[in-house]
């Protein structure tokens, strides 16, 4: 897809493009709004360049090559979020992990055809799936992985770093009012140029266009994950979807259709909205104990919303039935 730029002005600059297999729009307003805009664009292709297991010359892709053979030297941004990864799958108990490609290779979540794996692939996929097998040595400047076989994959957590990366342009770019929905990702900086603040919407997870309720946030990166982006359902009626649950190899079974995070680091908020999903509400919530600055709005399967305290004052909802929790 061919980007489409719009400078509206001199403080104003609009852009949508394709990056990291999505599509992605910001607008950003400034006097170096512009120069903002290309830097970003091409700090984007970067991270992706490194980060992207897709791309045969990627740090991630040496490593999966080396897998089970020794470490491989890498930059200092696939350092930073392996290391922060690891940490990430330590502190969710395991409800997110950085090596779960095996897992996203056998039921073809990158495609274009979901696959239902039998049992026994499951198991061998799973039997390959363990972050502590995941080594990062920054003294060093080398990663690598413990087992042959193993794959890391960084689709939980490289647009959260990407979004980080792009909080920090703004601010070297004098960027004081911004939007990026890096798809699905979204980040705000500052208020919208009239003063008042940014506006997220929450899909509904089971009517299509229409939205559960929205989020009113500045300086906060926010990200959804749900049930209906891309799954299957099967001959009986059982949707099979694309979130994961790197304890049992199948889709998480949690009770809940979508997640949605706010936080200051869109890093966190890309990690926790996978690994709350697959923890289900009430683990959930336990797991956002002690991390401050850590929001959720949860959505059940009788499509109840849950939203944590620090969020009360910030989301309005479309009309469901609301639970501070």
């Amino acid at each position: 897809m061919e980007a489409t730029l719009v400078l509206q002005d001199c403080l104003t600059a609009c852009d949508t493009h394709f990056g990291m297999g999505t599509l992605m729009a910001h607008q950003l307003h400034g006097a170096q709004a512009h120069a903002c805009l290309a830097a970003a664009r091409e700090e984007l292709i970067r991270l992706e360049g490194l980060l992207s297991r897709f791309i045969p010359s990627s740090d991630v892709s040496h490593i999966n090559r080396s897998a089970g053979r020794g470490s491989e030297r890498v930059s200092a941004d696939a350092l930073a979020v392996l290391e922060r990864a690891r940490q990430a799958a330590e502190r969710c108990g395991g409800c997110f992990d950085p090596t779960i490609g095996p897992l996203v290779d056998l039921w073809n979540i990158r495609g274009e055809d979901f696959a239902l794996p039998d049992e026994p692939a499951i198991q061998a996929a799973l039997a390959l799936v363990d972050y502590r097998d995941l080594s990062v040595n920054d003294s060093a400047g080398t990663a690598g992985l413990r087992r042959a076989g193993q794959n890391l994959d960084l689709g939980g957590i490289g647009k959260g770093y990407a979004g980080d990366a792009l909080m920090r342009l703004f601010g070297e770019y004098g960027v004081d009012s911004a939007l990026s929905n890096l798809g699905g990702n979204v980040i705000a900086r500052g208020c919208k140029p009239d003063g008042s603040l940014w506006q997220v919407g929450i899909r509904h997870p089971r009517r299509e266009g229409t939205l559960i309720g929205a989020l009113a946030v500045v300086d906060s990166a926010v990200v959804t994950s749900g049930d209906d982006q891309r799954y299957r359902v099967d001959s009986r009626g059982r949707r099979y979807h694309h979130l994961l649950d790197p304890r049992t190899g199948r889709p998480a079974r949690s009770g809940l259709l979508s997640v949605t995070v706010a936080a200051e680091s869109a890093l966190d908020a890309d990690v926790y909205s996978t690994a709350l999903f697959v923890a289900g509400l009430e683990r959930g919530l336990a797991l956002l104990r002690g991390q401050p600055g850590i929001e959720a709005v949860f959505v059940d399967g009788d499509l109840r919303v849950f939203v944590t305290a620090g969020l009360a004052g910030d989301f309005q909802s479309s009309g469901n039935q609301v639970v501070i929790v």
